[in-house]
């Protein structure tokens, strides 16, 4: 939920009976889903992305909401609420909360930059198995490729400082690998035009000593070639 100075509610994204989804602003409905099936035990994903005037809204990888014109939103804080499941055993819990400033297209970023620094490509914790919420980031990544055909990327892996120095390096190039795999597979990005790379814990872009820094730290970049 979002919410003005005074702590009233302006907006609302919501996930009920494992299924049926709704965006509302300012009490008005802008958006109302039903999943293709229900969700099913484990994590899933609530995602918000949006501008001064657009709004976008996925669950896990489907995308539920796209408005391209929000008027008159102007919140001031969030909030969550969650209505648990009263079942032995099986808690509902909330965790991994990200709010992150955006602003810049993955093109304008490698103009600027020569790379893209993504937080968005999530893996299971010491594997390298792609977590399903990383899927959106990487279609956009994809579509980069996919619109410029003379684009050569390096994907590079970075892990926070936890664990050894040399599990560390092995596992951010898993990660990269796995990483130039999908698109390759997925998106029938020529392999050719993908290099990879693990740099572990030994470029750190925050410190270490939070989980917030440790977070930062966590990271996939592409790096134009």
């Amino acid at each position: 939920m979002w919410l003005d100075a005074d702590g009233e509610e302006v907006g609302i994204f919501s996930i009920t009976d494992s299924e049926n989804t709704r965006l509302a602003i300012n009490h008005n409905e802008l958006a109302s889903k039903s999943l293709p099936k229900p969700l099913g035990p484990g994590v899933h994903t609530m995602r918000v992305m949006a501008t001064k005037t657009t709004m976008k809204c996925y669950i896990d990888a489907e995308r539920v909401a796209n408005v391209p014109a929000v008027e008159g939103f102007r919140p001031t804080d969030l909030a969550v609420l969650l209505d648990p499941w009263d079942e032995e055993g099986n808690p509902m819990l909330l965790g991994t909360f990200r709010y992150a400033e955006g602003g810049k297209t993955l093109r304008e970023q490698l103009a600027e930059t020569g790379k893209i620094i993504s937080h968005g490509i999530l893996f299971d914790s010491g594997s390298a198995k792609i977590k399903a919420e990383s899927y959106k980031t990487l279609a956009d990544v994809a579509a980069l490729l996919t619109d410029d055909p003379a684009l050569k990327l390096s994907i590079e892996g970075h892990t926070d400082s936890d664990g050894s120095d040399e599990s560390n390096m092995t596992l951010s190039q898993s990660r990269a690998d796995a990483v130039r795999t999908y698109l390759m597979d997925s998106y029938k990005i020529d392999g050719a035009r993908l290099k990879t790379k693990g740099w572990g814990e030994s470029k750190p872009i925050d410190a270490n000593a939070t989980p917030e820094g440790k977070a930062n730290n966590r990271r996939v970049e592409f790096v134009k070639l």
